[in-house]
């Protein structure tokens, strides 16, 4: 399912990001697509990390990454039409620096999926002749393995990652010549961060390229104008489908939000839908020494 606000939870899309701060956190979203829309997709995502640093290589000062394992997990409930899709993952990353402040991390994710059919909900009754529709009348719950892994670099002003997900193909219909299979996506990111004179502003620039190897490419990007650890605000894009404004807020050192409305730029859903909701919120487990420290999240 598609995140415009990706970084608020980069191990959704890349197992190498779990848990890459140095303390642990909780994060809930919510994504409202193509408001109007009869049987557009709605998701609901729950994500956990926890960070074990290695006790001999911790940091020496609260700017350093220090070396150590990542564990998280990823939940996600997604439905569209007449499928309803939950996802389980839990995730494990190795962090390695490279040099001060650059680290180098591999991760992997596993799970399952837990695919639902809805025959009330169909969108394709004429479509009843079909050997896959007949087939597919007859199922009605589909658990299928899940496993993805990436590998990233990241510092405090930059990372640049690749993940491949869904590594295992499954098909929820098994009828002769069924395309309904999960496709295995390849997955480019890169970011960077440009400090102003003050230190205080800076601006966050950051995208995704993705390729399922049969559609065109396809992209995303999210711009930050971010004040200290307090505010920032943001503009969204995602390729021939819609542009997005946002905004975000540290309640606390320890509390964020962020919400996003999207504006439909095709034509065929623009016309019909009245756009499309994000909206996100995450928990940081700091310790005295990290309160108004953010190494290198993103």
């Amino acid at each position: 399912p598609p995140q415009s606000m990706f970084n608020f939870n980069p191990s959704f899309l890349n197992p190498a990001a779990t848990a890459m701060e140095d303390y642990g956190q909780v994060r809930l979203g919510l994504r409202r697509q193509w408001v109007g829309v009869d049987g557009a997709p709605s998701t609901a995502w729950l994500n956990g990390e926890l960070r074990f640093r290695i006790k001999e290589e911790a940091a020496a000062d609260a700017t350093m990454i220090s070396k150590g394992h990542g564990m998280g997990f990823n939940l996600y409930y997604d439905e569209i039409g007449p499928y309803a899709t939950v996802n389980f993952n839990i995730g494990y990353a190795y962090h390695m620096p490279v040099s001060r402040g650059l680290v180098l991390s591999a991760g992997f994710a596993g799970g399952l999926y837990r695919t639902q059919f809805d025959m009330s909900k169909s969108m394709y009754p004429d479509q009843a002749v079909d050997p896959a529709a007949i087939a597919q009348s007859s199922v009605s719950t589909k658990y299928s393995p899940d496993l993805n892994a990436g590998i990233q670099l990241h510092g405090r002003n930059f990372f640049a990652g690749v993940s491949y997900m869904q590594l295992i193909a499954s098909k929820f219909i098994d009828a002769s010549e069924s395309a309904s299979k999960r496709k295995g996506q390849l997955l480019g990111s890169l970011g960077y961060v440009f400090r102003f004179n003050d230190d205080a502003t800076s601006l966050w620039l950051s995208g995704i390229v993705k390729s399922d190897f049969t559609e065109p490419l396809r992209y995303d990007a999210i711009a930050k104008l971010r004040y200290k650890e307090l505010f920032w605000i943001g503009s969204t894009y995602r390729k021939d489908d819609a542009w997005g404004a946002g905004l975000g807020l540290h309640v606390t050192p320890a509390l964020s939000v962020g919400y996003l409305y999207e504006f439909g730029i095709d034509r065929h859903i623009a016309a019909y839908s009245r756009g499309s909701h994000e909206a996100c919120i995450g928990y940081r487990f700091l310790k005295g020494d990290q309160a108004g420290v953010q190494k290198i999240g993103w």
